[in-house]
């Protein structure tokens, strides 16, 4: 719930963060991202605390690289199976962990093979406290905030953009999401009859899925709109992912950043050490599950989204690339459609609360009634 004092503290930082002397100015958004997470969060800024520490150690001239990389990841990794055993660890903890870590691993990662020169430990700090990002992500690249703070000005244009996104955003979170779909559709699905069981289960993965999208998809645009307003352009985080025409299609469009993220960082390097499409993408979406999640239902839906994406691949080699260039407005909304649906009967993993329950989902849309 947005009170009072959450807009009071947006315009607080948005304003010294355009008015600070320039010397001042990169540290103002870190500053920011530490005020932020202490008000709502004080275990996960004493988490980002430590990994900014290993981070900047192990990118140090006498650093240990794989060590820092171990350590960070394992920490994630930690945290997760703690939640997974029900352990009593403070659920809090975790806001903005999941989209620092992955920031942690980009910044060692690449100095380590070269693609980054070391950076400056400021550098570092500001990039992995940047406030309008810190919580919510995208999950934005050290090199991208650099060049933005490079060239950071308050800019009117920018500023009316930023604006109108988080208003967007706002009205996706509050309206679309609290109200139209998690309220008003999902009253009419459970009120539909016994006779229409099936219907109403495969229904309530559709809410499910236009539920998240609304709520991700709106946020994310609060967080690059409050970027805007300091000057910095974010890598958008969704692109029209249910209106894609495969399933490869909506990844590059579903949480854009992750996406990238776990491309770089796992598809490819499996890719190259297998030599194996499949076993890369099934790496691949196991490690975005366990970004979500470290459970059943979540691996089932990574489990379920690579075989799509395998079959989806198989499937371009056989037609070629001439046939897919070729393809005509029917085929394309048909396989739009099949996209969608495929995508939404997939979050009947998600919205269910084990895999017990949601092949009873399932069982439910083929035999519960039309």
């Amino acid at each position: 719930m947005i009170e009072l004092w959450h807009i009071g503290v947006v315009v607080l930082l948005v304003g010294i963060g355009n008015t600070a002397p320039a010397a001042m100015r990169p540290w103002v958004p870190a500053a920011g991202g530490a005020v932020v997470l202490a008000a709502i969060a004080p275990a996960t800024a004493l988490l980002l605390v430590v990994l900014t520490a290993i981070v900047l150690t192990a990118i140090s001239p006498r650093g240990l690289t794989s060590s820092g990389l171990v350590v960070v990841i394992g920490s994630f990794l930690g945290y997760r199976i703690a939640t997974a055993l029900e352990m009593p660890v403070d659920s809090v903890a975790v806001i903005g962990a999941a989209f620092a870590v992955p920031r942690c691993v980009h910044v060692i990662v690449d100095v380590a093979t070269g693609k980054l020169a070391r950076p400056r430990p400021a550098a570092v700090i500001q990039y992995l406290w940047f406030w309008p990002t810190i919580v919510i992500g995208p999950i934005h690249r050290f090199d991208e905030h650099q060049r933005e703070q490079r060239r950071a000005r308050w800019d009117p244009q920018l500023s009316a953009r930023g604006i109108e996104r988080v208003v967007a955003g706002l009205f996706a979170v509050l309206v679309v999401a609290n109200v139209v779909t998690s309220q008003w559709l999902a009253t009419a699905i459970e009120a539909l009859p016994d006779q229409r069981a099936g219907l109403r289960s495969v229904l309530q993965s559709v809410e499910y899925g236009l539920t998240l999208y609304a709520s991700f998809a709106g946020w994310s645009s609060v967080a690059i709109g409050l970027a805007a307003l300091l000057g910095h352009r974010v890598v958008e985080n969704f692109n029209h992912p249910f209106i894609q025409p495969n399933i490869a299609a909506f990844w590059r469009g579903w949480h854009v950043s992750l996406t990238r993220f776990a491309t770089d960082y796992v598809y490819r390097p499996i890719a190259a050490h297998f030599r194996s499409h499949l076993a890369a993408v099934f790496a691949t979406m196991a490690a975005i599950a366990i970004w979500h999640e470290l459970s059943g239902r979540y691996l089932a839906w990574a489990a379920y989204h690579a075989l799509g994406l395998a079959v989806h691949r198989r499937f371009a080699v056989w037609r070629g690339t001439d046939a897919a260039a070729e393809q005509s407005i029917f085929t394309t909304v048909i396989s739009t459609v099949v996209t969608f649906v495929f995508v939404m009967l997939g979050f009947t993993f998600t919205r269910s609360a084990n895999l017990g329950a949601a092949a009873d989902a399932f069982l439910l849309m083929v035999e519960g009634g039309w």
